[in-house]
């Protein structure tokens, strides 16, 4: 079985490869900087990699890529924004989704950028309820087992703030609602 050191050893990898991209790129970024990169770009390598290409024009005439820097330029989207908005959906409050869905607009995320995330995060649902099933869920001491094991069998990494969300909407919906749902947004896309 996985556990949380391997997602650890994930994150350490990421952060050296954001470490080492930049200085192919003759920037410098110190461990801080590189785990907020990491952490506003919700985890996601192409994410990263898509900031650091713009950082690294931001700081055209810099040596280094500091927090500072990437706190006033790297924008994140928010991720409870698409849990809510998933919450919404699923729940059939259209006019609320509709709402939340302009105020992401509204932040310059991206149409494809919102489907992908609502996708994703539905994805993520599924695996963790099922594999919760599985276990037999009992309890917050499984969680990092039960990311552990998605991340292994389905090469979906989960954060620290999706593995609670996650917990919370698993209880909430079941298989076949969440089933269904997925369908519907995979037909959209």
């Amino acid at each position: 079985m996985l556990n949380s050191a391997v997602i650890k050893k994930k994150e350490g990898n990421v952060i050296q490869w954001i470490k080492d991209y930049a200085e192919k790129n003759r920037k410098n970024i110190d461990m801080q900087a590189a785990k907020k990169l990491f952490a506003l770009c919700n985890e996601k390598k192409n994410n990263i990699k898509s900031e650091l290409d713009k950082l690294f024009l931001y700081c055209l005439n810099e040596k280094e890529i500091t927090l500072e820097v990437i706190s006033k330029t790297v924008q994140n989207y928010d991720e409870d924004n698409i849990f809510n908005l998933l919450d919404n959906i699923i729940l059939r409050q259209y006019e609320k989704s509709v709402i939340q869905y302009r105020e992401l607009l509204n932040k310059r995320v991206s149409a494809n950028v919102i489907l992908f995330n609502l996708i994703e995060k539905l994805n993520k649902l599924i695996y963790f309820k099922e594999t919760a099933v599985k276990m037999k869920y009992i309890g917050d001491s499984q969680l990092d087992q039960i990311c552990a094991i998605i991340m292994q069998k389905y090469k979906l990494p989960i954060n620290y703030y999706e593995k609670y969300k996650l917990k919370t909407f698993a209880a909430k919906y079941d298989f076949e609602k969440l089933k269904l749902f997925l369908k519907y947004m995979i037909e959209l896309d």
